[in-house]
Formats: structure tokens, C-alpha cells, sequence
């Protein structure tokens, strides 16, 4: 059959559409929009004709099934299309340009997301996953409809599993419970979801879902006669009370029942709400909800922990309800959901029960308020360096057990468990996140590490000069937060060692009395070659390695400078001024105090001190560029300076400079002959020379009478551990001690 088989100038309705797609299209009349989906289905029987699926029914009948999803959803027929036409790029000759000439933009907009990427030799397995995944949702943030298509898709390939290998259904099922399951929850689409979570337990755990499949089923006839009197009780009291209902009765889920005796570490016996009641309030008014469950309260006594109340305070995705467990009859507990007509199709179908088709546009207007978790995702996934890191963040983000905490301005927020405010930060606006000092909860100044919890009112405290830490990682929830921490904390790195770079090579350029201002204004090509020469982009990226000691600046410029040195005109023009940073510059770095190092021609020069010698003031010192960290500082007599081989050109002469008082730490192994009290000597004696203890410790040899110790101490300079040292040798028993270092 050709896509011409229907003749233009005959009317098409729903009921002279082909049979599988007239059935629940009612709400679509225009006929021009039911010859588009008569189309759509005509072109995809003609391109998918010959194929067939692993069950050897036509590849069209997926096809179809996908569009009687989209159609059970009341979605447009725009949609609809997409739907008939999703595998067609990939599985046929058609190619994209085919779409949008027969079906135009939008059609072709919604196939291009559904479509997945080429196979590549670069993009193989799991990191294939991952950039389809991302690929589909940047798709979806534009059009979520995109995502409507893809879960109808895995539905249906869900419900014919059973055709494919062992090794591809334990795949597939797999991916469906950790991914597209989680994913229909986030929309709210609870019976998708359920229907996904309990085909993808039967693949991966068919003993286990058969054995609770035929228990529940029994215990569930054990129980009708109770919950039937149960539902027809609720609804004589409600009718009575003139309230217009729905009263039916609510199975629990295989997989969720499965859940519950992991969690719990029970048994399925001790599983008492495997069925319970919903009302359903058909004049969708809130106000009759709440009328309802008096009524419930005066038949049977609440159980109060068990009360939920998701109306006045919906869930992230829109799901709202009443929830109350009461002791019903016999003692048995009984679960009583209350909602609205409106509330019961939205936590159906979550924010497809908000996609009219005649508004195509305005359901991401009304959605983005309720779904900011898919901008706010595609946001951390746009500022995402490593592909490698997004699906591990993306399974995490998609299981949020929820708390819900207020802004100043009692705005309500979502996070996941556990979520801390540098979270709630981030959430709000990243340079909230990035400034965070501190934060109220409830008005009590709280630790940034702070576990929130439903209902804390939060403020947070900023500063200007603030910059995200490393610990924040060691206790952030949410991958948004984790990631943009990654990322300030990366580019101050890289800030840090671009200015260290330049400072490095303007010291080089120094020694043939060159400036880099001016080497850089006055010699592109010299910069260029540089560039090409060790692979950098841009000059930045030039210094970032200068920083990081993987280039070495006199190497770099040596075959240039001598070409320079020749040039007078140049060396004149770039002689250094009077003005130009001289050798006395002060540079200072915060090492766990304040400290000032004079740095021969540099300075704001990142500076680490090695903990290999453990320098402090009054060392002789050597400034060592070392890879990644900048400048290190080195007692000049510390054996890993070396052993680097031709390290003349990463040495800098530096010197002590310290106005205020400072503290450094040392360690010192004690050796002494046992005796009563040597012990307390010892510390005593350490801290009369107001030197602060980090840690120490004696023990006595095995063979001897001998013993040794080592003790962590903070010492003002030389001269103080000197002092120091001659106060223990005159404490009685000890016999030698010795300033450990790294050959130590």
C-alpha cells in the first residue's frame, strides 16, 4: 500500500482511519490533522513493509502499538505521527530530509530526538548509552513530547520481552528498572511506571515474581470479601453525606511489594496493605477530599504516622492525593487514597494529562514550573566535561527519595535526601552556590554539611570573595551541585597556574631582558609557532602547562631568544622598565597560616610547602616548580630535589619573609631508656616552650629496656625547635633525637 491509497478529496474520520488507531481518537476531529496520522501510518507500512520483528510479526505492529499509547494519553497528532514514523531513519533508507519535506518541521523536529546516534568506532557500549541518553533529553527539554514517544517505545518492547534472547531481556530490563521506569516517575506517570517495574522484575527475577505473583493473588482473594464491604461501607457514608464519589479498590504492585520486603527485611505475610481503597471526588473540588477523610477518620481510627497529605503539598511531579492508613475491620491496617478526578488522570499520566493537542506550545509554559528538574538537568549536563560521569549522575538523580524545604520568601523547593543547603545553593542559582559561606535553617545558623530535613526554611549566607572547597564534595547530594563544584574549583586551578605560567615565562624572558607584555603584543608569530609547537589552542592554555611544569619555559624559548638576542630594534623595544616586578617582591600563600616568601622576580606565584622536609623558618629553602601544584618549597638539602635529573631550570631562589608569627609543623622521633613519668617529661617539657602537640606517642622495645617515640609538633622557626630540642636532651632518660625529614 502506498502513501497515496487514500484519495485527498475523500473525508477521513476517526472511524474510517485504519482500525488500530481509531479506537480512543475521539477527541480529535479536524480532518485535515486524521489524514496527517492516515499518512504517517501509509508511509511507514510502505518504508517498513519487508521488516520484520524478532516475534516474526510485521515491524509496523510496534509501530502502531507506540501510536495507540500516544493515542491513550489524548496526545496530538503531531505526536502520534512521530510515533508511526520513530525507527524510520534508523531502520530504513528514508532520511531526514524525506521527513520534513512530507511531514514538515515539527514531525521531523520529534523524530530527529527520538532518533539515535550513528554507530561510531568512538562511541561504543556504555558511553553509546550515555550520549543517546543525553542526546534524547537536550531533544526533550525543547519538546518533552520527545520523551512521551521513547517511553511508549519501551513500553511496548517491554510487553514483547519474551521473544528476545536471555542475555537481551536481563539487558533491557535491566536498563528499564534503573533508567525509563525512574524516568516516568520524575513525569509523574505512574501507571507506566508500574507497568515497566513489574515487566523488568519478571525478567531479571522470574523466580521470585512468579512465587509473590501467586501469593499475593491468594491473599488478595482472602481479602476481597473484607475490602469489598470496606468500599461499599465508605461509599454508602460518602453518598450520604452528599459527596459525588468513585470508590474502588487499589491492588499493590509486584515490584513494589518486592521493594517493601527488601527494605523491611520481611516477609510477605507481614505485608498487610497488599490492596486498599481509592476515592475518587468526581466533582474535582479539593474541598471534598478533605470532607471525605473525616468521614474515613469517624468509621475507623488513623493510624498517625501513616498520614500523608499530597494536596496541599504536591510531590515534584505533580502527584497529589490524600493518603491515610486506618485500623480497619479486624484490625487489619487499611490504606484509603483520596483525590480528585483532575488529580487521579495527572497521577495516571503525570504532565501528559496537561498536553492538549490543540496547545502544542503552552504545556511547556504551564510544565516548566513543576518541571524545572529536566532544564535544571540539562543545564548540569551542558557545563558536564566528562560523558563518563553522566550516567552514574543521571541513574542517582532519577531515584530522589524527597524532602521539601522554604525559601526566605517561602517558596517551596524539592531536593533529595540527605541534600545539604550548599545543594538547596545550587539549586537556586549557581553563583548563590558558588558564594555560599553559610546558611540558616529555621533560623539557626547550621554547618554546610547539614543534613535537610521537610519543612527547614533556609537561608543562605554569602560573600563576594568566596570560592567553592574541596570538602564540599565530600558531602554534596545532588549531581548539579557536584558538578558545578568540579568546575569552579578546576578553573580556579587553571587561573592559577595560567598566572604562574606567565609569571614563570616572564621570569625566563627577564634573563635576555625581555618583557612578556610586550613579547606578546610584539611577536605573534613567534607566539603562534610556540602554540603549534606544543599543541595549545590559544596562549592561555600555553601558560596553564608552563604552570603545571609539563612545559619548561627556557626549552620553550631558547631557539627563539637567541634569534631575538640578535635583533636590537626588538631588544630595545622590550627592554624592562624601571616599574617591572623586581626581586623583592613578596608573595604570600596560605599553607594552615599566613606566610610571606620572597620570590626572586615573582609574584601572586601559587606556593606549596613540601611535605617531604617539612621546611620552616630559618631553613635554607629552594623554590621547585612541581607539576600541578606551582611552586614548592624545599629545604635546599632534601634528597627529592636531587634526585630530579637537570633540575636547574625548575629551581628558583626564594628566601623566608614573615612579619607576623606563624606556626609550622615538624616531627621528631625521641629515643630514651625507660623510665616511670618519661612520658609526661616529655610533653611537659614541649609545651612550657608554648610549642602545640599534634600527636605523639612511646613505645618500648622487645628486647630491651629501650623505647622510641615520634611527636608531631608546631614550631615558630628554627630557632625555636632548636630551643626546643636542647630542653628535651636535658630531660633525664633521653639519649638522642632526630628531625625527621623524608629519607626518614
Amino acid at each position: 500500500m502506498s502513501m497515496e491509497s487514500s484519495p485527498k478529496d475523500e473525508p477521513v474520520t476517526a472511524s474510517k482511519l485504519v482500525p488500530e488507531l481509531s479506537m480512543g481518537i475521539d477527541y480529535i476531529s479536524d480532518e485535515v490533522e486524521l489524514q496527517l496520522i492516515q499518512r504517517a501510518y501509509e508511509f511507514a507500512l510502505e518504508r517498513h513493509q519487508d521488516q520484520k520483528r524478532e516475534s516474526g510479526e510485521p515491524f509496523l505492529s510496534h509501530l502502531v502499538a507506540v501510536a495507540q499509547l500516544l493515542i491513550e494519553f489524548r496526545l496530538d497528532p503531531a505526536t502520534i505521527c512521530a510515533g508511526l514514523l520513530h525507527h524510520i531513519v534508523e531502520q530504513t533508507d528514508t532520511t531526514e530530509s524525506e521527513i520534513m519535506e512530507s511531514f514538515g518541521d515539527e514531525i521531523s523536529g520529534l523524530i530527529h530526538g527520538i532518533t539515535k546516534l550513528p554507530q561510531s568506532a568512538f562511541l561504543t557500549g556504555e558511553t553509546y548509552q550515555s550520549e543517546n541518553f543525553r542526546k534524547m533529553l537536550f531533544a526533550s527539554a525543547r519538546d518533552l513530547r520527545i520523551i512521551f514517544i521513547k517511553l511508549a517505545d519501551r513500553l511496548h518492547n517491554m510487553r514483547t520481552l519474551k521473544y528476545l534472547s536471555i542475555t537481551k531481556q536481563q539487558r533491557i530490563a535491566q536498563e528499564t528498572l534503573e533508567i525509563y521506569a525512574p524516568l516516568a516517575n520524575r513525569l509523574g506517570m505512574a501507571t507506566m511506571k508500574w507497568e515497566l517495574e513489574d515487566l523488568a522484575f519478571r525478567y531479571l527475577e522470574p523466580d521470585v515474581y512468579q512465587d509473590i505473583r501467586k501469593q499475593v493473588t491468594r491473599k488478595r482473594c482472602e481479602r476481597e470479601k473484607d475490602i469489598e464491604q470496606c468500599r461499599k461501607l465508605i461509599e454508602e457514608k460518602l453518598r450520604e453525606d452528599g459527596l459525588k464519589v468513585e470508590v474502588t479498590g487499589r491492588p499493590k504492585h509486584f515490584y513494589s511489594i518486592y521493594q517493601k520486603m527488601k527494605r523491611q527485611q520481611i516477609g510477605l505475610d507481614q505485608i498487610y496493605d497488599l490492596a486498599g481503597i481509592r476515592i475518587i471526588c468526581l466533582d474535582n473540588e479539593e474541598k471534598s477530599c478533605y470532607h471525605a477523610l473525616g468521614i474515613i477518620h469517624t468509621l475507623w481510627q488513623p493510624i498517625n504516622y501513616r498520614f500523608k497529605d499530597f494536596i496541599s503539598l504536591p510531590k515534584a511531579n505533580m502527584y497529589q492525593s490524600i493518603h491515610s492508613t486506618v485500623i480497619g475491620p479486624g484490625g487489619m491496617p487499611l490504606e484509603i487514597q483520596i483525590r480528585t478526578r483532575e488529580m487521579d488522570r495527572i497521577a495516571e499520566v503525570g504532565i501528559a494529562a496537561h498536553w492538549k493537542y490543540k496547545e502544542v506550545h503552552s504545556p511547556m509554559a504551564k510544565s516548566q514550573q513543576h518541571y524545572t528538574w529536566l532544564h535544571q538537568l540539562v543545564d548540569w549536563m551542558q557545563e558536564l566535561e566528562d560523558p563518563r560521569d553522566f550516567m552514574p549522575h543521571f541513574k542517582i538523580d532519577l531515584f530522589p527519595d524527597e524532602i521539601y524545604v522554604f525559601t526566605p520568601k517561602a517558596e517551596v523547593r524539592f531536593l533529595p535526601r540527605g541534600a545539604t543547603p550548599i545543594d538547596f545553593a545550587y539549586q537556586v542559582h549557581s553563583e548563590l552556590g558558588r558564594r555560599c559561606v553559610g546558611a540558616k535553617v529555621n533560623g539557626r545558623i547550621v554547618p554546610l554539611s547539614y543534613r535537610l530535613e521537610s519543612g527547614d526554611h533556609l537561608e543562605i549566607l554569602t560573600s563576594a570573595k568566596h570560592y567553592p572547597s574541596q570538602d564540599w564534595l565530600t558531602f554534596v547530594k545532588t549531581p548539579k551541585a557536584r558538578s558545578k563544584i568540579k568546575k569552579d574549583i578546576h578553573d580556579r586551578h587553571r587561573q592559577a597556574s595560567i598566572e604562574l605560567g606567565r609569571k614563570l615565562l616572564g621570569l625566563e624572558l627577564k634573563k635576555h631582558k625581555l618583557t612578556l607584555t610586550r613579547f606578546l603584543k610584539d611577536h605573534r608569530d613567534q607566539i603562534e609557532a610556540l602554540l603549534t609547537r606544543f599543541a595549545c589552542r590559544k596562549p592561555d592554555d600555553f601558560f596553564v602547562r608552563i604552570g603545571l611544569g609539563t612545559i619548561n619555559p627556557y626549552q620553550a624559548l631558547q631557539k627563539i631568544i637567541e634569534t631575538e638576542e640578535t635583533d636590537d630594534a626588538i631588544e630595545s623595544s622590550a627592554r624592562v622598565s624601571p616599574t617591572d616586578s623586581g626581586p623583592d617582591q613578596i608573595v604570600k600563600k596560605m599553607f594552615d597560616h599566613d606566610i610571606s616568601i620572597k620570590v626572586d622576580g615573582l609574584d601572586h606565584m601559587l606556593i606549596n610547602f613540601a611535605r617531604c622536609c617539612n621546611p620552616v623558618p630559618g631553613d635554607d629553602i629552594i623554590g621547585f616548580i612541581t607539576r600541578g601544584r606551582g611552586l614548592t618549597i624545599h629545604t635546599r638539602t632534601c634528597a627529592n630535589i636531587h634526585s630530579v635529573k637537570n633540575p636547574e631550570h625548575r629551581l628558583i631562589d626564594v628566601s623566608w619573609k614573615y612579619d607576623q608569627p606563624a606556626e609550622f609543623t615538624v616531627r621528631l622521633k625521641i629515643m630514651a631508656r625507660d623510665r616511670k613519668g618519661l612520658f609526661a617529661d616529655t610533653t611537659a617539657t614541649i609545651t612550657k616552650l608554648d610549642s602545640n602537640i599534634l600527636s605523639g606517642q612511646m613505645g618500648v622495645q622487645e628486647d630491651n629496656n629501650e623505647v622510641s617515640g615520634v611527636f608531631l609538633l608546631q614550631v615558630k622557626n628554627t630557632a625555636h625547635l632548636n630551643r626546643i630540642i636542647a630542653a628535651l636532651n636535658k630531660v633525664k632518660g633521653i639519649t638522642k633525637i632526630i628531625r625527621l625529614r623524608a629519607q626518614h
